[in-house]
């Protein structure tokens, strides 16, 4: 699907792949416990309201599914009081297949 615009032709499909591309899986191993994993949750949410937050048994990995970069991802935990270092945070590979369509 193209969008034509004025004087330019945008690729739809682009920005639907690209963005599909960009959601992403991270391992964030913390150093100490979390005090309140809603905040976290909250915080993630608002940049992405589709974004999936849990943690192990043990408190010690928190995961998080979200179209989200790493960098963003370190800034959205600091902002919710979660203060990680950028190497504890581990982007896991894509296993998106596409077939879902999104």
């Amino acid at each position: 699907m193209q969008t034509r615009s004025a004087s330019r032709t945008i690729d739809v499909h682009f920005f639907n792949d690209y963005r599909q591309e960009t959601f992403m899986e991270f391992h964030v191993r913390l150093a100490q416990p979390i005090a309140d994993l809603a905040t976290i949750e909250d915080a993630i949410q608002t940049f992405d309201p589709a974004a999936q937050i849990d943690i192990d048994k043990l408190g010690q990995n928190l995961r998080v599914a979200a179209y989200v970069e790493a960098s963003e991802l370190v800034s959205l935990l600091h902002r919710a009081g979660c203060q990680v270092n950028p190497l504890q945070v581990v982007q896991l590979p894509s296993i998106c297949c596409g077939g879902c369509g999104g």
